[in-house]
Formats: structure tokens, C-alpha cells, sequence
């Protein structure tokens, strides 16, 4: 029987106790895998549903920045399926 196959490169997967104190060690390669250093400063975000997930402090900052600058474009009105049609009024009725 063959091992499952791993995380795909660039990603990291593992399991992590929680100390006596609640607190948990990031390990040293996820550390190293997204350039997080001693002293670095991240973002932690939690949902109820959706668990855990900690963010570089940086691209949080790159993200607002971005979202305040109005670079950001609103989404386009999607697409009508269907070819626009005229407006029919009583007189155009047989």
C-alpha cells in the first residue's frame, strides 16, 4: 500500500498541539515556506465555521491598501444571455 501523496509544493499540511497556555508553535517549515520570521508580525483570523488561518501582516496591509486606493475595480454588470430586445408597446400587439 502506497503513502498518500503530500501537499503540492508551495504547501505545507501538519497537525499541532496546542500548549498548557492555549498557545501554538507555527512550525518551522510553514515558517520558512511563507518568510515568517521571529518577531514578524501576523494577522489571525477566525470564523466559527471555517477554523483558523493566519495571514502575513504585510499582505493584509497590501491588500487594504489596494481596496482604500480605489484601485480596485467594481465587478461589471455580468452579461445578458440574451440579445437586448425592443420594448413593445399595446399598438404592437396583432
Amino acid at each position: 500500500m502506497s503513502a498518500p501523496p503530500g501537499p503540492r509544493p508551495g504547501k505545507f499540511a501538519t497537525t499541532i498541539t496546542l500548549g498548557p497556555k492555549g498557545q501554538i508553535v507555527i512550525p518551522k517549515a510553514a515558517r520558512d515556506l511563507c518568510g515568517i520570521q521571529p518577531g514578524d508580525s501576523v494577522l489571525l483570523l477566525a470564523d466559527a465555521d471555517q477554523g483558523i488561518g493566519i495571514v502575513r501582516q504585510e499582505l493584509f496591509e497590501e491588500f487594504i491598501a489596494t481596496a482604500l486606493s480605489g484601485a480596485a475595480q467594481s465587478p461589471a454588470a455580468p452579461a445578458s444571455s440574451q440579445p437586448p430586445t425592443a420594448s413593445r408597446t399595446p399598438e404592437d400587439e396583432p
